[in-house]
């Protein structure tokens, strides 16, 4: 298959264009300015969405992911969609969806629809910060659906004192509840936890 793409683009005189065979997860990140294009193995899709963030010379991504992670991506505060991925994504990207492709477009089919996303990275993200963040929500978003003071609790085993404390440092509500945090306060309490060697 790449050596067909290689031609195709060959006979068109494309030649701003470098073809890599290669783990998309493991690339090298590179300083100089590139788009990345690709229709991702499903199962590599939010992995890659994340690993992307931290290319600094990525000007904007066009990537195919099933609709559900597209979906993901895109997810507000407070929808059922909403996780860890759509904090990780909103912190790193200005994200849109171009369009769904039917499983009928494919073969061999998948059982899902695929969604394009265009993914460019904000000029405002603050790498460090997605690092914390990660680490964050490893810990704390499997209890999504629980008040943000009992997961806090679960996720970073602290007491309630040590909890209180860091929601009152972000000025966030004990009631709220962990799907309906902004990603700006899932950032502001993965600093204060990492700040109190909470993690």
């Amino acid at each position: 298959f790449l050596g067909l793409l290689k031609r195709e683009l060959e006979r068109r005189g494309v030649g701003n264009v470098d073809l890599m065979l290669c783990d998309a997860t493991c690339f090298e990140n590179s300083l100089s300015r590139h788009v990345a294009v690709s229709n991702t193995p499903f199962n590599l899709s939010s992995v890659l969405i994340v690993r992307l963030c931290y290319d600094l010379g990525l000007e904007e991504a066009f990537l195919g992911v099933q609709k559900e992670v597209a979906d993901r991506v895109l997810a507000s505060e407070g929808s059922r969609n909403y996780g860890r991925l759509s904090v990780i994504a909103r912190l790193c990207y200005d994200a849109e969806r171009l369009f769904d492709v039917s499983p009928y477009s494919f073969y061999p089919r998948p059982k899902v629809y695929t969604s394009f996303l265009r993914l460019v990275p904000r000029r405002d993200r603050d790498l460090e910060e997605v690092r914390v963040v990660e680490e964050f929500t490893r810990r704390v978003f499997p209890y999504i659906n629980r008040k943000i003071a009992r997961a806090l609790e679960f996720g970073l085993q602290v007491d309630r004192r040590a909890t209180r404390e860091l929601l009152e440092s972000c000025n966030i509500s004990e009631e709220k509840r962990v799907r309906e945090l902004s990603p700006r306060e899932v950032a502001c309490l993965a600093k204060k936890s990492l700040e109190s060697h909470l993690f």
